[in-house]
């Protein structure tokens, strides 16, 4: 018999505690995509998803420099 694969699963959490506590039992149970929707941020949740840190920040600043120095220049 097959692995039956999970494909979502839903909770519904009062504290933004209750929610990084969760993030990180199911990081603890071997799960490494998945996703964690709030209608507000929670500090710490990437901490808890075991996530790793965002390039993000440094493309904006080349891209925003590279984009100033091209307006000074014309």
């Amino acid at each position: 018999m097959s692995e039956k694969i999970l494909y979502s699963y839903t909770g519904l959490f009062d504290t933004p505690d209750e929610i990084i506590n969760a993030a990180e039992k199911v990081s603890e149970e071997g799960y490494k995509k998945y996703d964690i929707n709030t209608p507000y941020p929670v500090h710490g949740m990437d901490a808890a998803m075991k996530l790793k840190p965002s390039k993000l920040g440094y493309a904006a600043l080349v891209f925003g420099l590279s984009g100033t120095f091209t307006a000074i220049l014309l």
